[in-house]
């Protein structure tokens, strides 16, 4: 045979092999990657990503039914261990609870997070010295797609990676992101009895600015929600009441006053402004966030959030059935038993009273 013209044949051989070797769909065949989804039986269990094929090897995180995974080999290990990839870690999974597709084809179990410092820094693994790959800034809700020790593995827009726990709250819309706790049965006033009263010592304060008002937003951040479709103000000739200072906010470079005011339509809205905008008679007890309580609990059917319990309760946001969000305080009105809770719509920190009768304790 002419050489050239075997060397042809050669390179044309090993370019179908290859192409054949990394074909989609293929079952059992080698590939780059091909989606599948975490399709545990049990929601409520997590799925350990293992550093080799064996139940007794080392786990390098638990992972949340629905959660999208590349599998990179489905045949080289036998039958009950796949390899896969999230983000940038490799590791093996048990077949069996897993299942081909894409997102959405298992419902997910995936808690959320809420970055509770100035900004957090997603890594590339579960380690200080990693990579950073991505921040987020306070307030912003992480997906949590499995847990590694006390790193959690999220994904962030298109950004999957690790945060430490430290700087990120379970509770803060996001329930536990460790499993459930309790029997998840309690509902109705009588189940927040523990959580701390809302404060009710406040002080006469004054806005001082150069505008025509001061923004109220509905959580101290400037990020947060404001209500009134995003209107929410005080006006220079408004007098208000300051209940007391929360913590210091790095990302605004303030402390935000929580304040009462009194609307000229009616009503009294609750939130947060700047202090460098107010003047008040006297002072203020500092608003220490730590003080606030942390039960998490979940909506038990579509729900409004107001900033106004005492009068009108405008809706500040509205949640469906299953949201979760931290409780803060109670206050009674009228009889009316109402929960001060935080959490996020719409990627936005909100905090607001909703109605005991529409939360679940978790």
């Amino acid at each position: 045979m002419n050489p050239r013209l075997y060397r042809s044949l050669a390179v044309l051989m090993a370019v179908l092999m290859m192409a054949a070797a990394f074909a989609p769909g293929v079952a059992g065949a080698s590939y780059a990657y091909r989606p599948a989804v975490v399709n545990n039986p049990n929601p409520s269990d997590r799925l350990n990503l293992r550093a080799s094929p064996s139940s007794s090897a080392a786990s390098l995180g638990r992972y949340y039914n629905g959660v999208v995974v590349d599998v990179l080999q489905d045949n080289a290990y036998g039958t009950q261990w796949w390899q896969v990839r999230i983000g940038a870690t490799v590791g093996y999974m048990q077949s069996a609870y897993l299942r081909y597709g894409g997102e959405g084809t298992v419902p997910s179990a995936s808690p959320t997070v809420y970055v509770t410092s100035s900004s957090v820094n997603i890594r590339e693994k579960n380690n200080t010295s990693a990579r950073i790959v991505g921040t987020a800034r306070n307030g912003r809700a992480l997906k949590v797609l499995g847990v590694a020790g006390s790193w959690y593995h999220i994904q962030y827009g298109g950004v999957i990676g690790y945060v430490s726990g430290s700087y990120v709250s379970e509770a803060i819309g996001g329930g536990s992101a460790g499993g459930s706790s309790g029997s998840g049965s309690s509902s109705g006033s009588g189940s927040f009895t523990s959580l701390p009263s809302f404060p009710s010592n406040r002080r006469v304060g004054y806005p001082v600015t150069n505008g025509l008002s001061v923004p109220v937003y509905s959580a101290p951040s400037s990020y947060a929600l404001r209500g009134a479709d995003g209107r929410a103000a005080v006006g220079l000739d408004s007098t208000f009441y300051i209940y007391g200072y929360s913590d210091w906010n790095s990302q605004d470079g303030t402390r935000f006053a929580l304040i009462a005011y009194t609307l000229t339509a009616g009503g009294n809205r609750i939130g947060y402004i700047d202090s460098n905008d107010i003047f008040i008679n006297g002072s203020a007890s500092p608003l220490i966030e730590s003080n606030w309580g942390r039960a998490s609990a979940t909506t038990t059917q579509r729900c409004s959030v107001t900033d106004d319990p005492m009068g009108k309760q405008a809706t500040l946001t509205s949640l469906g059935s299953g949201a979760r969000v931290s409780c803060l305080a109670r206050y009674v009105n009228n009889g009316v038993t109402w929960v001060y809770v935080s959490g996020v719509s719409g990627g936005r920190q909100f905090r607001g009273f909703i109605k005991a009768d529409y939360l679940r304790l978790d």
